[in-house]
């Protein structure tokens, strides 16, 4: 940020007849920074402070309003679905997946009964079940020690 304002800082007047021309030379003071040009920066460092602060404000904004867009966007493909469970828990899976802009997802239910988890996994169209042990795996120790798990790439860890 400091170097594009003294890089301007330095620009001449494009409209003169020097700077016309191509010359890098006649564009740009060659002279370097002096002390008055720091003056000049710290009088127009709160303008500019407050201009940054202003789009820092306007993308936390424009965030939000996206995952409020993405969540409503979610809760109507769900609610207007007429499918069994196992097709509302992927739709769930996928709605969730959007919302927080991830590639893939997994969606476990718990069968305390059991002392299982299970998901229905959509490939090629079709649902395939799969159970997990509570205490296997990675699902099944976030379940048994109720937390929830986020991975990045879950490849590079081992499988138990």
């Amino acid at each position: 940020m400091v170097a594009v304002v003294e890089f301007l800082n330095k620009l001449k007047d494009t409209a003169s007849p020097s700077a016309q021309n191509n010359q890098n030379d006649d564009k740009f003071d060659l002279n370097g920074f002096t002390d008055n040009d720091s003056e000049n920066f710290a009088e127009i460092s709160p303008i500019i402070l407050k201009f940054l602060e202003g789009f820092k404000d306007l993308y936390q904004t424009t965030r939000k309003k996206e995952r409020a867009s993405k969540l409503e966007k979610a809760i109507s493909s769900v609610s207007k679905s007429n499918a069994n469970s196992e097709q509302i828990l992927v739709e769930v899976k996928n709605a969730a997946e959007k919302l927080v802009n991830a590639d893939r997802s997994s969606l476990w239910r718990l069968d305390r009964k059991n002392n299982k988890l299970w998901t229905y996994f959509d490939e090629n169209r079709k649902l395939n079940r799969q159970e997990v042990e509570i205490g296997k795996g990675y699902v099944g120790r976030a379940a048994e020690d109720k937390a929830s798990e986020s991975f990045q790439q879950l490849e590079l860890f081992p499988s138990q």
